[in-house]
């Protein structure tokens, strides 16, 4: 294996520890603003963007690294489990928390599109598509948990207990994850006009300075 090879794997496995590190924060911060809010587990912010970022800067694992990271972090300090038999209390966590943010990951599928895209509005139009394929997967996971654990009525936050239960658990999960998606979307867009590097590949990087050092060195 080249040195380059194992500088770009360390590199990779430092930024999906940042990035899953700065998203559990982030999720704890939004989980403290809107405490109580959401009764039934939930929160709107931005920690989305740290595996879209993740999804476009390195590919799709280290995006899917990075969400599995913050999920079993999120786990970890407190998670929000339905009282039920043990599988089905597996089930509702795995869904809720190990699966749904590397649910996002996703979004990698639009990368090579919008690496190789030339022009900045269809970077953003790949930026726009991965995003939101990456929020609507997430959205899909905690609508899954919530059909399959959240069949009472009378446990229905909002007094929404009139609902179909399958009304119900896409529109509670839908309120909170589809403003965490157009946030972090926006984020996202700030971060590409403001730091563009950030979303490009860093392999590309790499050979553009060494391919800029041989000039400057040939000269």
């Amino acid at each position: 294996m080249t040195k380059k090879k194992n500088h770009d794997i360390v590199m990779t496995m430092v930024e999906v520890g940042v990035m899953a590190a700065l998203g559990f924060v982030l999720d704890e911060l939004s989980g403290i603003m809107f405490k109580g809010v959401f009764v039934n587990g939930g929160s709107i912010g931005i920690a989305m963007v740290c595996v879209l970022v993740m999804a476009f800067r390195r590919g799709f694992v280290p995006a899917l690294a990075t969400g599995v990271v913050m999920g079993l972090l999120d786990l970890a300090t407190g998670p929000y489990i339905i009282p039920g038999d043990a599988w089905r209390a597996f089930v509702q966590v795995f869904l809720d928390y190990v699966a749904a943010y590397p649910m996002v990951a996703f979004a990698a599928i639009f990368r090579k599109a919008f690496l190789n895209a030339e022009e900045k509005q269809k970077k953003v139009l790949f930026l726009c598509l991965g995003s939101i394929l990456g929020g609507l997967l997430k959205l899909f996971a905690h609508f899954l948990s919530g059909i399959l654990f959240w069949a009472d009525p009378s446990g229905f936050a909002f007094s929404w207990n009139w609902m179909n239960p399958y009304l119900y658990c896409f529109l509670y999960n839908a309120l909170y994850v589809l403003p965490c998606l157009v946030l972090s979307l926006g984020f996202l867009l700030v971060l590409f006009w403001r730091i563009p590097s950030l979303l490009k590949e860093p392999n590309r990087l790499y050979e553009r300075k060494a391919a800029e050092t041989k000039k400057e060195e040939d000269d």
